[in-house]
């Protein structure tokens, strides 16, 4: 079993933001796999299902950005898991919109969200999809940057990257890592 969780915040203010990708990610992947949005554990919003023949469970942890660890816990105790079974997608700021990184392990790199999945779950080996966001120019501040609601022009930019991330989700879950690295560790403007 492998759990994806697509990290961001509750609450309708914040479902048009850079640092709701995650959720968005998540939610057109429900969507492409026929999955509906019916449990309500661990302080989560979870649906499941079979895909290639393995039980896969989306999550989008409810405890906010900053305490995603919690919700992790939570479902790694509840569903009887190692830590590398799951799967975590989330906003990145250093890199560009329309970038993506695979990763099997790493640190955070500074997302308090992935940071707090690491520490709470005690490991780094936590595979993971870094959604490019960009930072934001001039003298705006990270904060306000990542949970300011999108433009429509900015909305049609991230649903096709979200897209790609569906496409290359669907190969990671039947061919594995290496298969699914050339689809997503590349930009999406470079096709």
């Amino acid at each position: 079993m492998k759990i994806l969780v697509g990290l961001g915040n509750p609450g309708q203010e914040y479902k048009l933001t850079r640092h709701n990708i995650g959720f968005w990610v998540v939610e057109a992947l429900a969507l492409e796999l026929g999955f509906k949005w019916s449990e309500r554990i661990c302080r989560s919003r979870l649906c499941r299902g079979k895909v290639f023949g393995q039980e896969i469970i989306l999550a989008k942890p409810h405890t906010f950005m900053n305490r995603s660890g919690s919700a992790c816990l939570c479902l790694q105790n509840k569903e009887e898991i190692d830590p590398r079974d799951f799967f975590i997608i989330y906003d990145d700021l250093d890199l560009e919109p329309g970038q993506m990184r695979l990763r099997k392990q790493g640190s955070s790199g500074g997302h308090r969200g992935m940071g707090s999945i690491i520490n709470v779950l005690g490991t780094r080996e936590i595979p993971r999809l870094r959604m490019g966001i960009g930072r934001p120019l001039g003298s705006e501040e990270p904060r306000e940057y990542v949970l300011k609601p999108l433009s429509k022009s900015e909305q049609k930019e991230q649903q096709e990257h979200v897209d790609k991330a569906v496409e290359g989700l669907l190969v990671l879950m039947e061919d594995g890592f290496e298969r699914a690295m050339p689809i997503l560790n590349k930009r999406l403007d470079s096709e």
